[in-house]
């Protein structure tokens, strides 16, 4: 599949849903000169022409699996440390879980050649699910990012400065004895 037939076949869904209107579209090809299916995604949404649902929903039927919102997912440590984040993060996915002999996972593009590559590293059946590719690498990104670090290997003081922010941590340290903070 081209760059070019995955726009237009991904446009096609959103009109046909109704995402987008039909008039918009010449206007949408000729303005997004990106070169990758991540910065037609993302140009969507920053643009604001279709919602991140409207674009799960489209990007579904695109590929015709189920659609999943990364964003937020508490991803199961035991299954990310089954792979590197540089395999990860070249192949766009992140696994969810495994049920019996079935690895589930959310990738940018879930193809039958991503599902090769995949069961060169694990010998499950690998389930898709579709995600937006930004997505998938920041829940990458988080979880291999070092100030994440296991929470029991924390001091009280470090606990307490993951939940903080530093205008907050500032206003603390700027405080006089006498002043009362709720």
């Amino acid at each position: 599949m081209s760059h070019k037939e995955f726009i237009q076949g991904l446009v096609e869904i959103l009109v046909q849903q109704r995402s987008l209107p039909a008039s918009a579209v010449g206007d949408l090809l000729n303005n997004f000169k990106g070169e990758s299916k991540a910065e037609f995604d993302d140009f969507l949404l920053s643009e604001s022409l279709v919602s991140k649902a409207d674009l799960l929903l489209a990007l579904s039927k695109y590929y015709q699996v189920p659609p999943f919102d990364a964003q937020g997912y508490l991803f199961d440590h035991e299954l990310l440390v089954n792979f590197t984040k540089v395999f990860m993060l070249a192949n766009c996915f992140i696994p969810i879980q495994i049920d019996g002999n079935i690895l589930t996972v959310v990738a940018s593009e879930p193809t039958d050649e991503l599902c090769a590559i995949i069961g060169e590293h694990e010998s499950y059946v690998v389930e898709f699910r579709v995600g937006l590719q930004r997505e998938i690498i920041d829940a990458i990104e988080e979880f291999y990012d070092p100030s994440f670090t296991n929470i029991e290997d924390l001091t009280d003081d470090d606990e307490a400065e993951l939940y903080l922010d530093d205008e907050y941590l500032e206003e603390l340290d700027n405080l006089e004895p006498e002043d009362d903070i709720r």
